[in-house]
């Protein structure tokens, strides 16, 4: 989003696309460090990458989670459409969060068996960054955009420039 306060405010449910495409990139970087961990001349240039993507996973990526936790899920929860959905939206925060924390955890100084554990971790949570943004962008997204009426989707865009700045 730019600092122009003349600039006007994306929807909702646009700015979480766009959080999605530099998602999206982020895990394609990932996806190449995990090669390059499994050939030794790489593993400087992995180990930055993936410093570089735990840094957007704290700061970009946490913001759109948290956007989708705080502003999105609780308008939906109550209606019939979302009963089953949103947990299980909310079970695959969890499971990626959990795989984060183990990737920072195998990162760590003298943690065992380093290199390999990284590339796999890396690799498994690509897959599952990916599945969840097609998930949402195949399923959540176009429902609750349909679904929540147009001062709804207002407020979100309001609540959801706040929150960012």
């Amino acid at each position: 989003m730019t600092n122009d306060p003349s600039a006007p405010v994306p929807d909702f449910f646009a700015q979480l696309l766009r959080d999605h495409h530099d998602l999206e990139a982020c895990v394609v970087e990932l996806g190449r460090a995990a090669d390059q961990l499994d050939a030794v001349p790489g593993e400087a240039a992995a180990l930055a990458t993936l410093a570089t993507a735990l840094a957007y996973f704290d700061g970009p990526a946490a913001r759109h989670q948290a956007d989708e936790e705080q502003l999105l899920f609780p308008q939906l929860r109550s209606l019939p459409a979302f009963t089953q959905m949103i947990p299980a939206f909310e079970c695959q925060h969890q499971l990626n969060d959990g795989t984060l924390a183990e990737l920072r955890a195998a990162l760590q100084p003298g943690a065992p068996a380093r290199i390999g554990t990284v590339a796999d971790l890396v690799r498994r949570f690509v897959e599952m960054q990916r599945a969840h943004i097609l998930a949402e962008e195949r399923a959540l997204f176009p429902l609750a955009a349909r679904t929540l009426a147009p001062a709804i989707v207002e407020n979100l865009t309001r609540a959801q420039a706040a929150r960012r700045g």
